[in-house]
């Protein structure tokens, strides 16, 4: 991050001062990311697949969606955290949508501190 603050510095500033609304240079507006999101979700439900869908895309997309789904969530934490790698799942009805997991990790730990954690989970 350093070199890319050396580089950009305006860019990063504005980046560090407001996350979700600092659009780089010849990027989606937060609005445009929020209409094509929606347009994603619009195509799903009129054309729905046989099976799960997996999506993958960068942060921001995904806090949209996120936001879109569960709005009172966006509002309370609007800097939602979406590691990388992580695993959200999100079951879509036809009216609405639901997260049923939302950025989890776990499958990035050793075998050892996967035990570990199922093994604290048993004795609780």
């Amino acid at each position: 991050m350093s070199d890319l603050a050396h580089l950009y510095p305006e860019a990063m500033q504005a980046w560090h001062e407001d996350p979700p609304a600092y659009v780089p240079r010849g990027a989606d507006s937060p609005d445009k990311v929020r209409e094509r999101i929606c347009d994603l979700l619009e195509e799903l439900r009129t054309h729905p697949a046989n099976g799960a869908v997996l999506l993958v895309s960068h942060g921001r997309t995904l806090r949209t969606l996120f936001s879109l789904i569960e709005p009172e969530s966006a509002n309370q934490h609007p800097r939602h955290v979406v590691d990388t790698a992580s695993v959200s799942r999100v079951l879509l009805h036809r009216q609405h949508a639901e997260i049923l997991a939302y950025n989890d990790t776990d499958h990035l730990l050793s075998p050892a501190a996967q035990e570990e954690q199922l093994g604290a989970v048993a004795r609780r």
